[in-house]
C-alpha cells in the first residue's frame, strides 16, 4: 500500500478505484466465484485495447457496405 504512494498519487487513486470495483463486483455476483475477481481485473485492459484499436480504424464494413470514419467523411 505504501509503494504506490511513493511512485505517484495518481497511481494510488487508480489502484484504489480498481480495488473498490473488484469488491463491489464480487459482492454483486450471485455465486461468489473467485473467477469474478479475475474477470474484473482483465476488463480495464480490454477496454483500453478496444479504445486504442478503434482510434486507429479508418473504415468499418457493416452489412456489406463500407463506411469511412474520421472528420469530414460522409
Amino acid at each position: 500500500i505504501i509503494m504506490p504512494l511513493l511512485i505517484s498519487p495518481f497511481f494510488t487513486i487508480f489502484l484504489l478505484h480498481f480495488a473498490i470495483s473488484e469488491v463491489k463486483s464480487f459482492a454483486r455476483s450471485p455465486r461468489k466465484r473467485p473467477i469474478a475477481l479475475v474477470i474484473v481485473a482483465i476488463m480495464p485492459a480490454l477496454y483500453l485495447y478496444n479504445l486504442i484499436k478503434a482510434s486507429r480504424m479508418r473504415s468499418i464494413t457493416w452489412r456489406g457496405r463500407q463506411y469511412a470514419l474520421g472528420k469530414g467523411s460522409s
